[in-house]
């Protein structure tokens, strides 16, 4: 018989963590896109269609109530995907998460999870505390910019620039004019900078190591995904298709959210996101092999299990 997991008195959620191959193809990425329920703005637009071309891709936001909603209504876990991709090119303003978004996209970075931050959600570096150089922000412009990188030599074999020719300027869009944050006029990041601007002093992509987790930043006007007939298109798609399956290769965060039945709301305990149900309900426990995590409330009396 399938096992069962019956909570006589509590509030409960399950979340069961999965094993996930590392580097599957394809990828299923969350979208973190403030603008849902609307259609994306022109420039996200663009980098939500390159996702797309990448595996299965959730657009979410933030719900003031708590948790992540996706477009089918359904509220998500960042531990649901291989990696989550902040990308901000039309609105400075749309790049400041809530701060309750941003603690906890924290608490799963620091569990191991995988963030791609590109334009000017690169800001978000600074508002998590990640970063203590203040980048510098700016709204995106119809000047053309073209923009490319030039790999810091000791990082020329990073899996970020694999089929990339890393000994000379890498050219990626001919219009580079995005939203952005980048660390232009600064004293540059704390982070491992691999690879420099092709202007001056931008320092654009970034790696760091936060807990067990890992951001990435793609900044300055590089992430222009709005020039699909530019000749550099594909050294931009190879670069930010090499970055996220760099990055789901080391998520060791994922996690399967279990919804109760009937009304229940996002909370994180000890690191984890649970779906708390209003009212004692009857839930399937995981399938044989996950790991599963289960929150009840203090005045619980009993819980059985029955298998």
């Amino acid at each position: 018989m399938k096992p069962t997991l019956i909570p006589l008195t509590a509030l409960l959620l399950a979340l069961a963590r999965v094993a996930t191959a590392m580097g599957q193809t394809p990828l299923h990425v969350g979208f973190v896109d403030p603008a849902l329920p609307k259609d994306p703005l022109p420039r996200n637009a663009a980098a939500l269609a390159f996702a797309q071309t990448q595996g299965e891709v959730v657009r979410l936001a933030w719900q003031t109530t708590g948790g992540w909603l996706a477009a089918d209504g359904r509220i998500r876990a960042p531990e649901e995907f291989d990696a989550v991709w902040f990308h901000q090119g039309d609105d400075v303003a749309a790049a400041k998460l809530d701060a309750a978004a941003g603690a906890d996209l924290m608490a799963w970075l620091e569990g191991g999870g995988s963030l791609l931050l590109s334009g000017a959600a690169g800001r978000v570096l600074n508002d998590l505390s990640i970063e203590t150089t203040s980048l510098r922000v700016l709204g995106p412009t119809e000047v053309a910019h073209v923009s490319g990188i030039r790999v810091v030599p000791k990082h020329r074999e990073h899996s970020a620039f694999a089929g990339l020719d890393t000994t000379r300027l890498v050219p990626l869009t001919i219009k580079g004019g995005n939203a952005l944050a980048d660390f232009y006029d600064t004293a540059g990041p704390h982070g491992e900078l691999l690879a420099n601007g092709s202007g001056a002093g931008e320092r654009p992509l970034v790696e760091y190591i936060v807990g067990d987790g890992r951001v990435i930043f793609v900044g300055w006007r590089l992430p222009d995904f709005t020039t699909a007939t530019d000749a550099h298109r594909p050294n931009l798609e190879r670069l930010f298709g090499n970055l996220l399956h760099y990055l789901a290769a080391r998520n060791t965060n994922r996690a399967r959210l279990v919804a109760p039945p009937g009304k229940s709301r996002y909370e994180r305990r000890m690191g984890i996101p649970f779906l708390l149900a209003d009212k004692p309900v009857e839930l399937l426990a995981a399938a044989r092999g996950e790991k599963t995590a289960v929150s009840v409330e203090a005045d619980v009396k009993e819980t059985a299990i029955v298998g």
